[in-house]
């Protein structure tokens, strides 16, 4: 990255990969990003400012009209995907520059999708599940790990007992990283109970302090919180906030997926989104299943099976009328394997449940076993062939 050393503040708000990290938070942007700003202390000051330009823009009284400014902000999202496809570029196509420049005249948000604090998690996914404490310590995990967190700053690691500087802030955050193929478990200090899917991270403190409870986490995640109507618990993810007393509920926010899902089991949750116009918030009742597509912004609200959604937690999967892509995608993330299909039939779907303690192996020719798909073992991974 070190085309970007000689750039002024002006440069950073108008590059596609700087828009990437401040406005899509990809894994990867926020990784190369926060390494390039700790080798690079003396860009800091200009990509403060230019990162405050881009999360600062917003008005109370837009000038145009809902459909107008929706429809320029897909414009604008749409030619920063086609941008990025061709490579990092210093400079907006013009026309984009001109939409921006008006956009920006009448005060109107277009870029930043959410209005709260910035997620920047640290540490990248490796093979290895993590626990890395605030001060940068780190301590790698066993499969399906179980974490507590305890009294007098310590931490429970299945066995192990980890001690937390005394000199830490109770509202510094820890933050656990479980790659794919790999599970863990955490309960907070307040005894809500978090389970993690594979692929997954969250980033919480030692003790919750003042009248909220607040976490940030990404990926598939179950939730157990416990009740206190005195201080409701907060789950930041990248595009949605989830704000509830205490429930039971699971969020699907996975970075590279199209679609983030919240499904509630008891309780209430009030799940909500910020666009450029405004807040979205909306209250779901048990059963319920809010749906947020990628370019859309609106939720979708269905009635579902929850069992099909939290089933994971004790290790299987069901699935109804799910598309075949759907379906392996969630495999290739629980085995951490490549798995590819080819030849699908377009709109192939899958209806069953899958064992997750049996082997990659079987649960393929169980998933296949009423199809004409031969499974292929590889080197590397599994190949799907349809006949």
């Amino acid at each position: 990255m070190q085309e970007y050393n000689s750039y002024d503040r002006d440069d950073f708000i108008q590059d596609s990969y700087f828009q990437e990290w401040i406005i899509d938070q990809t894994f990867q942007s926020i990784c190369d990003w926060e390494k390039y700003c700790k080798d690079h202390p003396y860009q800091l000051a200009k990509i403060i400012k230019a990162k405050s330009f881009l999360k600062q823009l917003k008005t109370e009284e837009p000038v145009l009209s809902e459909d107008r400014l929706n429809d320029l902000y897909l414009r604008i999202k749409k030619e920063r995907g086609r941008m990025r496809k061709k490579g990092r570029s210093r400079i907006l196509h013009i026309g984009i520059a001109a939409t921006f420049l008006m956009v920006v005249g009448i005060g109107a948000i277009f870029f930043h999708e959410k209005d709260q604090q910035d997620i920047v998690f640290s540490g990248q996914f490796s093979e290895e599940a993590k626990l890395i404490l605030s001060d940068g310590t780190v301590k790698l995990l066993d499969d399906d790990s179980d974490i507590r967190m305890g009294a007098e700053k310590s931490i429970f690691v299945n066995e192990d007992t980890i001690h937390i500087k005394n000199e830490t802030p109770v509202q510094e955050l820890q933050q656990v990283l479980i790659p794919c193929g790999k599970r863990s478990k955490i309960q907070l200090s307040d005894g809500s109970i978090i389970y993690l899917n594979s692929g997954s991270r969250v980033k919480y403190p030692v003790s919750f302090s003042g009248n909220k409870r607040e976490i940030y986490a990404e990926g598939e995640l179950f939730f157990e919180i416990a009740k206190n109507k005195e201080r409701p618990f907060i789950v930041h993810f990248p595009q949605i906030d989830v704000k509830v007393t205490g429930t039971r509920f699971n969020v699907t926010a996975y970075p590279d997926e199209e679609q983030i899902q919240t499904v509630l089991v008891s309780g209430g949750v009030t799940v909500s989104r910020s666009n450029f116009l405004g807040k979205e918030r909306l209250k779901l009742i048990p059963g319920e299943c809010a749906t947020l597509n990628s370019g859309e912004k609106n939720f979708t609200i269905t009635n579902v099976n929850v069992e099909d959604y939290i089933t994971w937690i004790d290790g299987y999967y069901i699935f109804q009328n799910t598309p075949l892509e759907n379906v392996i995608n969630k495999l290739i993330r629980y085995y951490n394997t490549p798995i590819d299909l080819i030849d699908v039939p377009s709109e192939t779907t899958f209806s069953g449940k899958l064992d997750l303690a049996d082997e990659l192996d079987t649960v393929l020719h169980n998933l296949t076993f009423s199809s004409s798909a031969e499974v292929q073992k590889l080197s590397h991974g599994y190949k799907l062939i349809f006949n």
